[in-house]
């Protein structure tokens, strides 16, 4: 598979391997992808808290803070 990035992306590709925290691009571009898949998870996931809380599925904020403070 062939990609064409942005420029202002390959080099940050670039530079992200010569830091030495990639191997090489390839392993650069999977986390990135990984990452991307994370983000839209936690999007889903934040959509369905939205959704609780319209429908009044949510805790008082008060109560939330308690619990908070409880665990630290």
């Amino acid at each position: 598979m062939q990609t064409n990035l942005a420029p202002e992306h390959m080099q940050f590709l670039h530079a992200a391997v010569a830091s030495g925290k990639y191997q090489n691009e390839t392993e650069a571009l999977n986390e990135a992808l990984w990452l991307l898949k994370r983000r839209d998870e936690l999007l889903t996931i934040l959509e369905v808290g939205e959704q609780e809380l319209d429908a009044g599925l949510g805790l008082p904020g008060e109560e939330v803070l308690d619990r908070l403070e409880k665990r630290a």
